[in-house]
């Protein structure tokens, strides 16, 4: 059985692989559940991050529910398109903040990813398969 998809929490973060399940997750019905309120009652907006990957949120409704006003203002640095068109409907839509898909530039980020490389490399002259597996075999 198909769980009914809740949105009772004013903010949201999105964060998951864009799996065929997951592509346009949240959507139009899920924005329109959102309360504006929080727990203590207080009026708070409603807010969406999106950190997971472009595809996950329903960028159209997005977009309609900012300029509607039902979403107060939505984060994202993932897009289905990157980097954005100028003409794209959420850079002209109040309470949007995006920035280019560089969530993996920052030094901690590439000191990881460096490290990650250099175990897989070890593993493999040791004749093991790296952890995290290896891209493109099959």
């Amino acid at each position: 059985a198909r769980r009914r998809r809740e949105a009772r929490a004013p903010r949201a973060s999105a964060n998951g692989r864009p799996t065929h399940r997951l592509m346009c997750w949240v959507g139009g019905e899920m924005l329109e559940r959102m309360p504006a309120v929080g727990p203590d009652g207080a009026a708070c907006g409603s807010h969406l991050i999106n950190v997971a990957r472009g595809g996950i949120a329903d960028e159209a409704a997005v977009a309609a529910a900012l300029h509607a006003g039902t979403l107060t203002s939505y984060a994202s640095d993932v897009f289905d398109q990157e980097p954005l068109p100028a003409d794209h409907p959420l850079l002209g839509c109040p309470g949007f903040i995006g920035t280019p898909h560089i969530g993996g530039a920052t030094r901690e980020a590439q000191d990881r990813v460096g490290l990650q490389i250099a175990a897989a490399v070890l593993a493999v002259l040791d004749g093991r398969v790296p952890e995290d597996g290896v891209v493109g075999v099959a």
